[in-house]
Order: C-alpha cells, then sequence, then structure tokens
C-alpha cells in the first residue's frame, strides 16, 4: 500500500463528516456576514439562503462528479464538470436570468471573487472526494487482506485434519483387520478429536482448556496403538481464568513428536509435553527423542514446522516466541505466546 495513499485515506478516515461540517460553517458565516453590512437584515438573510444553495448546490455536484468520473475511469469528465459548473456558479451569482453575462454594472472584483472562489470549491472538493476515494480502496485492501489471511488460515488448517485423520483412520483398519479390541476404543476417541475439530475450530479463538483437552486425547489416541505403555509425560497446567487461543494451533508439533521419536519401535524413546501460563503468557513446549540425523530430521519435519509456525504468525504477529533445539538425540520446540 503506498505512502500516498494512507495519507489520503488518514484524511479522509478523520471523521469524515468534520472537513465537511467545519467547511460549511465557516463559508455559511462568511456569506452571511458578508450580506448583513448593508444593514438589511431580512433581505441580507435571503440573500444568504440563496448563495449559500449555490455553493452547495456546486460543491456537492463537483465532489460527486470527482468520485463517480475516478470510479468510471472517465478523468475527462472532471475537466468537463469543472467548466459546465463554473458557467452554472457564474451565471446564479452574477447574471441575470437567461443569461450568463455579468450584470450590467457589476465590478471587476466582483467577477475576480466569484471565479477565485470557484476554483476553491473545486479543488477543495476535489481534495475531500479524494480522500473518500483513498479512505474507500484503503478499506477495501484491509477486507481482501484479512480476507485472504482467514482463507490461508483455513487452508493451514484443513491440511492438519485430512493428514491426521488418513493416518488414524489406517491404524484403525489395522486394529479391526486383527479383530484387536483396541480399535473401539480408538473410533470413540477420533469421533471426539473430530468433533471438535469440525465444531469448535470454526470460530478464531476456543477456550485453552479445550485446545488442551483436545492435545489430551490425541496422545492418549496415539497411545492405543500399543498395549505396551509408551514413555510420554503431559502435563497441562489447570487455569481457572478464560484464555483464549487459536484452535489447532499447537498439534503439529506434537504430531512430530510422535512421528520422529521412533517411540513405536524403540523402547528408549520418548516424548514430553507440557502447557502452563506466565504472566498472561502460554509456554508450550514438546521435547522427544531422536533417532535420525539432523539433516533428515530438518527434511521431514520441514513443512510440518512451517505451517505451525505460519499459523502462529496469522494469529499473533509481534506476540509470539518460537525456539528449536535439535540436538544429536533431542528434538525441543519451545513456543511462548502472549494470550492477552
Amino acid at each position: 500500500m503506498s505512502k500516498e495513499l494512507n495519507t489520503w485515506a488518514s484524511f479522509g478516515r478523520r471523521g469524515s463528516f468534520i472537513p465537511h461540517l467545519v467547511f460549511w460553517l465557516l463559508i455559511g458565516m462568511s456569506i452571511l456576514d458578508n450580506n448583513l453590512v448593508s444593514g438589511d437584515l431580512r433581505g441580507g438573510v435571503i440573500r444568504t439562503g440563496y448563495e449559500f444553495g449555490v455553493v452547495f448546490f456546486s460543491f456537492y455536484a463537483s465532489y460527486y462528479n470527482y468520485i463517480y468520473a475516478v470510479k468510471k475511469n472517465k478523468k475527462w469528465l472532471v475537466a468537463i464538470g469543472f467548466l459546465v459548473l463554473l458557467l452554472l456558479y457564474f451565471k446564479l451569482m452574477l447574471a441575470d436570468a437567461f443569461s450568463i453575462i455579468p450584470r450590467e454594472g457589476t465590478p471587476v472584483l466582483d467577477i475576480v471573487i466569484v471565479i477565485v472562489f470557484w476554483f476553491f470549491l473545486f479543488i477543495y472538493s476535489s481534495m475531500l472526494a479524494h480522500s473518500k476515494l483513498s479512505f474507500d480502496a484503503v478499506q477495501l485492501m484491509n477486507q481482501l487482506e484479512r480476507e485472504r489471511l482467514k482463507n490461508e488460515l483455513n487452508f493451514l488448517r484443513a491440511k492438519i485434519n485430512p493428514h491426521f485423520l488418513f493416518n488414524t483412520l489406517n491404524n484403525i483398519y489395522s486394529l479391526a483387520f486383527q479383530k484387536d479390541d483396541l480399535a473401539a476404543p480408538m473410533i470413540a476417541k477420533l469421533s471426539s478429536l473430530m468433533r471438535y475439530t469440525l465444531s469448535d475450530c470454526d470460530t478464531p479463538r476456543v477456550p485453552l482448556g479445550k485446545e488442551f483437552d483436545f492435545l489430551k486425547k490425541y496422545i492418549e489416541l496415539q497411545q492405543l496403538k500399543s498395549r505396551i505403555p509408551w514413555n510420554v509425560d503431559v502435563y497441562f497446567e489447570e487455569s481457572e481464568l478464560a484464555y483464549q487461543i487459536a484452535p489447532l494451533i499447537l498439534v503439529n508439533f506434537v504430531e512430530n513428536a510422535f512421528k520422529h521419536s521412533g517411540i513405536e519401535n524403540d523402547p528408549e524413546g520418548w516424548i514430553k509435553v507440557s502447557g502452563v501460563m506466565e504472566d498472561e503468557e502460554l509456554i508450550f513446549t514438546v521435547q522427544n527423542s531422536v533417532k535420525k540425523s539432523k539433516a533428515e530430521l530438518i527434511k521431514s519435519t520441514g513443512e510440518g514446522i512451517q505451517n505451525a509456525k505460519r499459523q502462529l504468525e496469522l494469529n499473533y504477529p509481534g506476540r509470539y516466541e518460537f525456539v528449536i533445539e535439535n540436538e544429536s538425540k533431542f528434538f525441543h520446540v519451545t513456543i511462548k505466546i502472549k494470550l492477552k
């Protein structure tokens, strides 16, 4: 967005009626004062009403002509409108009926004043019209940007669900095929998770407690893959305060931990997940063992991490910290988000 457009938009935004109101108060007082000099109160008021009406009509005819010409990309209408309205204004202020020639005896100074004043009317009305168009353009650009970010965020969230769903359904299929009694609990857990993602996640923010519950159920669902307990340590601080958080913004990190810790096949694999509040800031950490080289880990976690970071940036610009520790035997992610 250009600096010039922002400048005009800010001028148009500062109470759009105020420049108009101040202008007409000054014009009205000036016309009234000029017409009361003769001492004829009744005639002065009538003349003031007439001249004020002429100025008012000329001003807004020019104002809306400028807006129409720019919107329709017909800039030549501005020039035509200027000439037509100048002649009309000149006639109404100085000429008799059916004539555009000034009344006989009209001082040259009066003619010059009328023409100069019309130039002022035209320039000021065009400035106000331009500021309104700039403000409308900025508003439209902001709305389009919000829609774009909303669509991008919905796309990022949608990328979570199918990946997670397909993996879980594949696990359930394997258990069902083997007639394993763990299949039924997995279906129940999956149903609860999908209900959350489909119903509660339509809003920009959800209670932090609900997001923690979702992560707990996700971890429990992962652990149902094996009858042997895995080394998974989970701690989510209970908070009585109604903190809100963007939904599905943390699950990517937990999913990566299960994916890359080797916990399914390695008895020494481990995962630690925690979420606590400190001074209205969420501190969320995920640690896991690593069975891959650093290069392999960075390559395999790249898309998921970038997806999660983009969600953080869209939801909490300038209000989060993201730190990764990638060591030879463990992977550690710390996210800090200012929720208020």
